[in-house]
């Protein structure tokens, strides 16, 4: 397909040939797969998730997601063998070798990963597998590949969010909840997940209030540099982002303990003026006055609840 449309005023507008865009994994198509060839020996959320962020790694180390930036898809090149690229996968990913052995094993089992017809110990997708790119020909890989390698809730995440962006420069809803169903991940690791993303500039939240769950691909993620005149963007080790890789319970953000009775709100303990703040609750984002009092506590049937101020009261429906 390869079609010219010329509208009754305005510039000619050229439709691309569609099986000429570069080839990604489909998510959906790599679990499809290895569900099918595992259906009576069901691999648990940690060997999908294993397997998952073995494929989206081995696209961003192997160059099929852009080696020179935004719209730079690199070459469809031939994978090295697991056994020749083992380390720099293990390292990129942030698990061990062996779980990267373990995953690649169940991708070639599955048929996801089939040797290279025109070069032997290579390895290549199977067809089957693959599609279109999309919104991931928008990225600049490179620096998003930098500013994610070893962080395994993050990139998780953001395999899950990209499958839900439609418009790579516009807001986008997603909630804790179908990003972690997405990566087969607890809800408290998809939070974890999305606050690495924050925290490396390669998402942006609303800060609107009510819009907690709202977010888009920061300019940067998508390839743009500072203009002149603009202030460069810090360091990571400025701004204390993610830098290098933590050990995996490093970065995990430490939740209220259940029998907490207060949480003194921060700019109050510091002694601001301002009228109001912004308060977020599980992705509920709120403006409130400045130094409402913040209880959490458990209800009878075990259920967590907020009690902001003295009339507003959140807990989670009971699924």
């Amino acid at each position: 397909m390869n079609s010219r449309l010329r509208p009754d005023h305005g510039p000619e507008i050229r439709l691309a040939d569609a099986d000429a865009l570069p080839l990604v994994t489909s998510d959906e198509a790599v679990l499809q797969a290895v569900a099918a060839r595992f259906a009576r020996s069901r691999l648990s959320a940690e060997q999908l998730r294993d397997v998952k962020l073995l494929v989206f790694v081995m696209e961003m180390e192997g160059g099929r997601l852009g080696a020179e930036g935004p719209g730079g898809l690199g070459r469809q090149a031939p994978l090295p063998g697991i056994a020749d690229w083992g380390e720099q996968l293990a390292a990129a990913a942030g698990i061990s070798r062996a779980r990267i052995e373990a995953a690649a094993a169940r991708l070639v089992d599955a048929g996801v990963l089939v040797p290279d017809p025109a070069t032997p110990g290579r390895l290549g997708f199977a067809a089957d597998v693959l599609r279109p790119i999309g919104v991931a020909q928008f990225l600049d890989w490179p620096w998003v590949t930098s500013r994610l390698r070893g962080h395994v809730p993050a990139l998780l995440i953001f395999r899950a969010f990209l499958d839900t962006v439609r418009d790579p420069g516009g807001w986008t809803s997603a909630t804790y909840e179908s990003l972690a169903r997405h990566a087969c991940y607890s809800l408290g690791m998809a939070q974890r997940g999305v606050a690495q993303l924050l925290a490396a500039g390669v998402l942006e939240r609303s800060t609107h209030v009510g819009r907690g769950h709202d977010y888009q691909l920061s300019a940067r993620a998508l390839g743009r540099r500072p203009l002149p005149g603009e202030t460069p963007e810090p360091a990571p080790s400025e701004r204390g982002e993610l830098g290098a890789p933590p050990s995996p319970l490093a970065a995990l953000p430490t939740p209220p303990a259940p029998d907490a009775r207060a949480v003194a709100p921060a700019l109050a303990s510091a002694g601001a003026t301002l009228s109001s703040m912004v308060v977020e609750i599980g992705g509920l984002v709120l403006r409130v006055p400045d130094g409402t009092e913040i209880r959490m506590g458990v209800q009878p049937d075990g259920v967590p609840f907020y009690q902001v101020g003295p009339d507003l009261k959140i807990s989670r429906r009971p699924s």
